[in-house]
């Protein structure tokens, strides 16, 4: 298939799925929103709120209107990350920015800022931003001013590195979601299974099953029981 098209075709995928999972908003998303730009709150004040509301950031909210409405603050936002030394929030504005390159379809900003994100967010265990910033690296790969096919499967190498021996931590679910579809993508079914699985059991632990990358991993596992022919599993 040809790179444009398949592009076209993984935001396509995307987009639908980020519709079907969500118009979720964060319980708070109205009152941080006005907390954010009041400069009568204390520049701290404002930077926390402004995380808070993306802390996580999950995939469904790249398409969500709630969300995107933060869009124009980012840099202001990452400005004052900066300026207060908040360098533990560094990699989640540094992929927030990305993000709004990336709806833009301004791929040219998107990909070094997602790449970047990528480093910082290994760098500061920051896993929930490693993912955010793979997916649009993933798209960036079929890109004529994106990056090389090799240096996305470093990244990958990296997480690889990151979650050596497969153990189950909560803290690390997000990259086991992104290395297991690294790993489905390419018909890897055995690793990505096992990652798939991983991710399951994190969310279970927490008690939270509600949550995208639990219902996404319970997915992906039926399609693969599918594929391999395990029809009663994935029923």
């Amino acid at each position: 298939m040809p790179g444009y098209i398949l592009k076209t075709v993984l935001i396509w995928i995307f987009m639908v799925v980020a519709l079907q999972t969500g118009r979720s908003q964060h319980p708070k998303a109205d009152s941080l929103f006005a907390a954010w730009p009041d400069t009568t709150n204390l520049p701290m004040d404002r930077l926390n709120a402004f995380y808070e509301r993306f802390d996580p950031f999950l995939p469904e909210e790249r398409n969500n209107p709630e969300a995107m409405r933060w869009g124009p603050h980012v840099q202001e936002g990452l400005a004052l990350v900066k300026q207060l030394g908040k360098k533990e929030y560094l990699a989640r504005f540094t992929v927030l920015a990305s993000v709004v390159f990336y709806v833009q379809q301004d791929f040219e900003n998107a990909c070094p800022l997602a790449q970047k994100a990528f480093d910082l967010s290994l760098e500061l265990k920051d896993y929930n931003s490693s993912s955010t910033a793979l997916f649009i690296l993933n798209i960036c790969v079929l890109d004529p001013v994106g990056i090389s096919q090799n240096q996305l499967d470093n990244n990958y190498e990296r997480i690889t590195a990151e979650i050596e021996g497969y153990t189950v931590d909560p803290e690390q679910v997000y990259l086991y979601s992104a290395l297991a579809h690294h790993h489905y993508t390419n018909s890897d079914f055995p690793k990505a299974l096992l990652l798939f699985q991983k991710t399951i059991q994190s969310y279970e632990v927490k008690g939270k099953t509600n949550q995208y990358y639990y219902i996404d991993a319970i997915a992906f596992t039926g399609c693969i029981h599918a594929k391999t022919g395990n029809y009663e599993e994935a029923e």
